[in-house]
């Protein structure tokens, strides 16, 4: 059996005494709400360890939390510190990280340290885990409860700790606690409306939930899906530069403007944004008639996807705005090529018909479709006005089977889907003139404008934020409510406008994801709902920001 003095003998330990001596000062007292753990210990004597080395210390049955709110602290009763220094962590009930707080040298008293904003949840399990680089007595409060501990380095908190492992020994429960605000959902802290955030069943968060904030999401239940790479194939903030994201672009790019009419314009941005790429495009001028260059064999593209063949994925976020004075013809606004492919067969695009005042998708010389919708492949009554608006587009793509009519190709504007989930097309098709490459999702262009309008000379095309990526695994900020995602087709009741904002992502694990949060066009991320794409017309509701 492992005693109260076989513990505080082990190499790494931290010993834990149960009174609160006089000593303490008054000045460093805690008025912040206690959320979980204990800060009110009672006389038990005790004595220091010896030893250090970082090991990881924890009350085995966890502390269970007895009010929601947001933890911003870490705290502790120290009785000797010998001037060593200590670090606080807090992990969730399945023993995932979620915050640290590094004390530095401590002596004896009342230490308190600032952890990233985290939610805590009324009646949740949470565990409290301490290290020490050498000996340090905590206070306890006498009782007798089963510790475990686990080898680490010192300064570095494990990213789960062996709830059901590890090993453990009989010593009281220590006078740890995390403190902060009450009430609301928790998940982080702020003013004008961001900060806060609700975590949804199931569901733990840290972080500040604001603009430009990295925010975890922990799924204890998992089914998010992991990524081996979360970060975006490109990512471009077109808002600000004509090169990738410096750190959350997976790989690195500068597009070449096509024309000297191609520049960074700080007229008619995006809500929130410094500015966006403008262009003005000549019809039917080839290069000229879209911002960086047109398609076609020599194209410059935003990215190679590098297909790998039936069954790949793509996805596209990407805002646009036209300030024309009337509606382009044939404007291709996204355009799948297959170079650097031999031929330029299929291609896949969405473009706008004058004649019609409709959209319209193709996959080109390939051919047939089936289950696309009620309107063929024509689009109609996609949310609107086209001039002088910024639109929020996405793309989905998955690269078909030869000879076989499984392929997909849809678009969303402001949340509403171009064609039905059960739609799909043919790609690939053997023994066709033009021949057919083996793949379609190659090259990727933006903005190919080929017939008239526009005039050539003033009608302005605008590009922000445009995204590439080799995976449907996304996570989503929108003002969809109550919990639901929506995928309806246009035309249909299940249609539902929306506003949506792609994030970056820095992890993606089956039950963890972190962002990087991009408020985009949102005024306030209060009763803004994130949202884990798991699929093609599945997703896992997160929460909603207060």
């Amino acid at each position: 059996m492992v005693t109260r003095r076989t513990v505080l003998q082990h190499a790494g330990s931290i010993a834990l005494v149960g009174s609160v001596p006089s000593w303490i000062p008054s000045a460093r007292a805690q008025s912040s709400p206690r959320l979980v753990g204990q800060n009110s210990p009672t006389s038990s004597p005790g004595v220091p360890s010896s030893g250090g080395n970082g090991t990881c210390w924890w009350d085995a049955s966890g502390s269970v939390a007895t009010q929601t709110g947001t933890a911003t602290s870490l705290n502790v009763y120290v009785q000797s510190g010998s001037g060593h220094s200590l670090v606080l962590g807090l992990y969730d009930s399945s023993g995932h990280f979620l915050a640290k707080a590094s004390l530095g040298a401590v002596t004896s008293g009342l230490y308190s340290g600032s952890i990233t904003p985290t939610s805590i949840i009324s009646g949740n399990k949470y565990y409290l885990v301490w290290q020490a680089s050498s000996s340090i007595a905590i206070v306890d409060d006498g009782t007798q409860f089963k510790a475990k501990y686990t080898s680490n380095t010192f300064g570095s908190m494990p990213a789960t700790i062996p709830i059901s492992g590890g090993t453990t020994g009989s010593v009281g429960i220590p006078s740890i606690w995390a403190a902060g605000s009450a009430g609301g959902g928790g998940g982080g802290s702020g003013g004008g409306g961001d900060g806060g955030f609700t975590a949804a069943a199931g569901v733990t968060t840290s972080g500040t939930f604001a603009d430009s904030q990295a925010f975890t999401f922990h799924v204890a239940a998992g089914g998010l899906g992991a990524r081996a790479n979360p970060l975006w194939l490109v990512y471009y903030p077109f808002e600000s530069s004509f090169s990738t994201h410096p750190t959350l672009s997976r790989t690195r790019n500068t597009m070449v403007p096509a024309t000297t009419n191609t520049v960074i314009s700080a007229l008619n941005p995006p809500t929130n944004a410094p500015g966006s790429v403008a262009y003005i495009p000549v019809p039917g001028g080839g290069f000229k008639s879209s911002a960086f260059s047109n398609n076609g064999a020599s194209a410059q593209m935003l990215c190679d996807l590098h297909s790998t063949g039936p069954g790949f994925k793509m996805y596209s976020f990407q805002k646009r705005r036209y300030d024309f004075a009337n509606n382009p013809n044939n404007d291709k606004m996204f355009r799948v090529w297959p170079n650097p492919d031999a031929n330029g067969y299929p291609n896949g695009y969405f473009s706008r018909v004058q004649t019609t005042g409709e959209h319209n998708g193709n996959v080109e010389f390939a051919g047939s479709h089936t289950g696309l919708g009620a309107h063929s492949n024509f689009v109609p009554d996609m949310p609107g006005p086209l001039l002088h608006t910024w639109h929020t587009d996405e793309f989905y793509g998955q690269e078909g089977t030869p000879n076989r009519t499984d392929g997909i190709w849809n678009w969303a504007r402001q949340g509403v889907m171009a064609y039905a989930l059960a739609g799909r097309w043919l790609m690939n098709a053997t023994g066709r003139t033009p021949p057919q490459n083996a793949n379609m999702f190659r090259g990727t262009f933006l903005d190919q404008v080929t017939n008239t309008p526009p005039n050539g000379t003033t009608d302005t095309g605008r590009t922000g934020i445009t995204v590439v990526d080799d995976s449907w695994l996304q996570l989503i900020l929108t003002d969809e409510t109550g919990g639901v995602y929506h995928w309806g087709q246009t035309n249909t009741a299940e249609a539902f406008v929306s506003n949506r904002e792609a994030q970056p992502q820095t992890l993606r694990t089956d039950t963890d994801v972190t962002i990087a949060i991009r408020k985009g066009s949102f005024s306030s991320l209060s009763g803004i709902s994130a949202y884990a794409i798991t699929g093609y017309g599945t997703a896992i509701y997160l929460g909603t920001g207060i």
